[in-house]
């Protein structure tokens, strides 16, 4: 028997070994129903969600209203953040490679750049939030300004796939309509993207394929890859 962190883990123990493969949360449900648990048990339990072995709690449109005003709610941001990004059943071979990497922000040479995750803070990309009642997941492409003050060719390829980006609620945002380098800026809120998802699993395979849909409309056809090739890195020495 194999018990893996990860559906990436379980999926290739049982492909590769034949054995009976499980998750860790799928382990601590089972034992979550044993009546009458011994303090052992008890202990092994709470071992087991102080190390993120256990199921985490789903993301509540209620939770995500009070984060308006409080701050407690980023610790289960980062934990979905690191799971989408460490292989929760969730692979990434949809982003070109060049941006399947942690970016090297200190060596000022990641021009251009793809950021995907959660917006927070208004105030971090002067933008707007797509709802009054959630923070959005966030798509953003920026490059230097200072080295590409007209990036016309990855524009160009921009603007034409913005009305394909703009469903389901989502915004799309051009350079020109803000700045700070931003050359996209795709969101949608995060209440409506994981609405009907009862369980934090189903939430993060909800965020995925929303992420997967922006990306196949981006990259599929091979122009805007193609386009960002044009972009200037920074210029500065490392």
């Amino acid at each position: 028997m194999f018990v893996g962190l990860t559906p990436t883990q379980v999926t290739k123990a049982r492909e590769t070994c034949e054995l009976k493969a499980f998750l860790w949360e799928d382990v601590h449900a089972v034992l979550a129903t044993v009546p009458d648990p011994t303090v052992m048990l008890k202990e092994f339990l709470t071992f087991m969600d102080t190390h993120g072995l256990g199921p985490g709690k789903a993301i509540t449109p209620d939770l995500i209203k009070a984060f308006m005003t409080s701050q407690g709610f980023l610790g289960q941001l980062k934990r979905y953040a690191n799971k989408l990004l460490n292989g929760n059943g969730c692979d990434w071979p949809f982003l070109p490679q060049p941006y399947r990497v942690e970016f090297p922000w200190s060596e000022g040479r990641w021009s251009p750049a793809m950021t995907i995750g959660f917006l927070y803070n208004r105030d971090n990309h002067a933008v707007e939030f797509t709802s009054p009642d959630s923070i959005d997941l966030l798509l953003r492409i920026e490059a230097k300004p200072e080295t590409n003050p007209n990036p016309a060719a990855v524009l160009d390829v921009l603007r034409r796939l913005v009305p394909q980006l703009q469903r389901n609620d989502t915004r799309a945002l051009t350079k020109g309509q803000r700045g700070n380098g931003s050359l996209l800026i795709v969101q949608r809120s995060l209440a409506r993207a994981i609405e009907g998802q009862g369980t934090e699993r189903e939430q993060l395979d909800a965020i995925h394929r929303q992420i997967k849909e922006w990306c196949a409309t981006l990259f599929s056809d091979g122009q805007l890859e193609a386009a960002l090739r044009t972009i200037q890195p920074d210029s500065r020495p490392p």
